[in-house]
């Protein structure tokens, strides 16, 4: 288990706390959580014994239950400054329950309104409030049928999939990264590197997705870092007779630290976005460069920031 936060580790401008962490197998406390329409589950894979560590590895999230997340992203887009930002998110999560502070400035945006955008979202377990900024006069109510649904409503900014799967159940469709492997069908497709470590890559099966395409997913964990998420593809390909044939995003650590406890953790993470029409060169549509400025494992997190204070005279728009 996760115990209780033992010391408060610096580097550079990093703060994280965090305990001592033993690699444990899932239980069945996922698929006690709601699951709408998630993936069905199979017990084929867990025959394979690699899979079976990778799984176990991969679901030591569970023992993280709430804490706070300061993150510092950057995007940078080859069409021109007016897309690029500079986004500061902050995050407590207790539970299934989650509060994001996310701030997003675009000096070079065309649009005023866009050059600084200001969010508030709580998901007390059941709904979640956003609220755009503090001077805002409505608040969009959305009830949350479906934990798989989860990422739809409540996220951590531009913090990317890999930071979501750092904190497990929170945001990651309430699953952690080792269930998602087992729900998905991921089988062992090799040995691979990225960069200079050397993983074990997974691959899931395609999978039809709105609209009209197909969604393949591959990940790489690397056994020397404790099957640490190290690198995580989606590739979403279009049939004949589209302008678009495929679209392909790819995250990879680039910066990690490693705790007290041996548990290793990512403090930069990239992001790459391509696109290739039919006939054409796969190009590039944006890199973001997402760092954990500060984060705090197995904390106490003040009940009245799950609560939601609306702006007086707040118009309140339900969402299905």
């Amino acid at each position: 288990m996760l115990r209780k936060p033992t010391c408060l580790l610096f580097l550079g401008t990093l703060a994280l706390a965090v305990g001592t962490c033993t690699v444990m197998q899932a239980t069945s406390a996922a698929s006690s959580r709601g699951g709408g329409d998630r993936p069905a589950d199979s017990s084929q894979r867990d025959k394979d014994p690699m899979i079976a560590a990778v799984v176990g590895a991969n679901d030591w999230s569970t023992s993280i239950r709430s804490g706070k997340l300061v993150f510092r992203n950057e995007g940078v887009y080859p069409g021109g400054a007016r897309d690029d930002f500079v986004e500061e998110v902050k995050v407590w999560f207790d539970g299934l329950r989650s509060r994001v502070e996310q701030q997003i400035r675009r000096p070079g945006a065309f649009d005023e309104d866009r050059r600084v955008e200001t969010y508030l979202r709580i998901f007390d377990g059941q709904r979640v409030v956003e609220i755009r900024s503090p001077e805002a006069q409505a608040a969009r109510v959305t009830e949350v049928r479906s934990l798989w649904r989860l990422p739809q409503y409540v996220g951590m900014g531009h913090s990317g999939m890999i930071f979501w799967h750092l904190v497990g159940p929170s945001f990651a469709r309430a699953d952690p990264l080792g269930t998602e492997f087992r729900l998905r069908d991921a089988r062992l497709a090799g040995e691979e590197r990225v960069g200079d470590t050397a993983c074990l890559r997974l691959d899931a099966p395609a999978e039809d997705v709105p609209v009209n395409a197909t969604l393949t997913r591959s990940w790489w964990v690397a056994p020397g870092k404790g099957y640490a998420l190290v690198q995580v593809e989606e590739v979403a390909s279009w049939p004949a007779g589209e302008k678009v044939s495929g679209k392909r995003r790819v995250e990879t650590v680039r910066e990690w630290m490693q705790t007290d406890g041996g548990t290793w953790v990512p403090t930069v993470v990239t992001r790459r976005s391509y696109m290739q029409e039919v006939g054409g060169q796969e190009e590039l549509l944006g890199t973001t460069t997402m760092g954990l400025v500060r984060g705090e494992f197995n904390t106490e997190v003040r009940e009245d920031l799950f609560q939601v204070d609306l702006p007086e005279g707040a118009e309140i728009i339900e969402s299905p």
